[in-house]
């Protein structure tokens, strides 16, 4: 009798605690444009992984360069792939993202920390930058939501675009 009061007990706490599990965080705001100033602010993840990634980018391989944003520990020891990406559904969007040809992405192995890094080839970068702004979701899984989108052309061929915390820590 006593254990299935324990168990009861425990099992009562385990669905309390899951409720509360998500507590509301600081919100992003989902309507807000798309940061596109020139200064880049890298206080913020977001911006020390664009740097980073402008640095490894010479020679204008974006997987080898997101790699090394990867590998240069700026990301801590978090566990990333680096994947190749087609036109379709992908985290961070509410909608299938349709505006480029072909892409790479960076992000953690545990599809629960809110970080995602794209790199997108495009013929028409205002165009792919707008549709990005249109249909961004910076929650993506339960529990899941980024404090920060950055979104800059690189040219007029190529969009880097992050969803990240404002740090791992």
């Amino acid at each position: 009798m006593k254990k299935r009061l324990l168990v009861c007990l425990l099992a009562g706490v385990l669905a309390c605690s899951s409720l509360v599990g998500c507590g509301d965080k600081k919100g992003a705001d989902t309507n807000s444009s798309v940061a596109v100033e020139e200064d880049i602010d890298d206080s913020v993840l977001a911006g020390k992984v664009y740097k980073k990634y402008l640095e490894l980018a010479g020679n204008g391989d974006a997987k080898s360069a997101l790699q090394g944003v990867a590998d240069s520990g700026i990301l801590g020891e978090m566990a990333m792939n680096v994947n190749d990406v087609e036109p379709g559904f992908l985290n961070g969007f509410s909608e299938d993202l349709t505006g480029f040809s072909k892409g790479v992405s960076l992000q953690p192995m545990i599809g629960t920390i809110p970080f995602v890094c794209y790199v997108f080839e495009t013929d028409d970068t205002a165009k792919l930058m707008e549709e990005i702004d249109t249909k961004k979701m910076l929650n993506w899984n339960i529990c899941t939501e980024a404090d920060t989108i950055l979104v800059k052309a690189l040219g007029d061929k190529a969009v880097f675009c992050i969803m990240a915390p404002d740090s791992m820590e």
